[in-house]
């Protein structure tokens, strides 16, 4: 992880995140702008590397990471947040621009088919949990509303898309 960028998906990492937290944050405040913030969680994970190895594990991070990559728009981040973790931020987005933008992701990761050898296809779904930003200058509470969230999809079943009802 040099240079504020993930070695293994050349995405953001989350040493990055602050940086840019405080500054989306700052802007939003000072020019009433909305932002958004997702993480996006790969469900069931362990049991991937448990099963089919690290590598495998790895090539699926990647195939997500790509995926979302291809799907955002570039004025907004991504970061591989922790192992299995993605942290996107939606700039000038409201919660309900956000939802159908994080479903339809969460509709084209269910949908890789994940080869790990053979005729041998492993499915990947995701969690997502978003929040919307209230005004706080603490970006520390847009993160832990999103975590929230991202809880909440998990209690939920997982392979869904969870708002924090909290505020935004």
């Amino acid at each position: 992880m040099q240079n504020g960028k993930d070695a293994l998906t050349s995405l953001l990492n989350r040493r990055y995140l602050p940086v840019v937290l405080k500054h989306e944050v700052t802007l939003a405040i000072e020019y009433d702008l909305p932002l958004t913030v997702a993480i996006i969680d790969i469900d069931f994970f362990k049991e991937i590397n448990d099963k089919w190895g690290h590598m495998v594990g790895d090539r699926a991070i990647k195939h997500v990471a790509d995926l979302l990559s291809d799907n955002i728009r570039s004025s907004d981040y991504l970061f591989r947040y922790g192992g299995e973790e993605f942290l996107l931020v939606l700039v000038e987005t409201r919660a309900a621009e956000a939802f159908p933008l994080l479903e339809r992701l969460r509709k084209k990761i269910g949908q890789l088919a994940f080869n790990v050898g053979g005729d041998t296809q492993i499915p990947i779904t995701a969690s997502i949990g978003f929040a919307a930003h209230t005004g706080h200058p603490d970006y520390n509470l847009l993160l832990r509303d999103a975590d929230n969230a991202l809880y909440a999809a998990k209690r939920e079943g997982r392979n869904c898309v969870k708002m924090h009802k909290g505020g935004g």
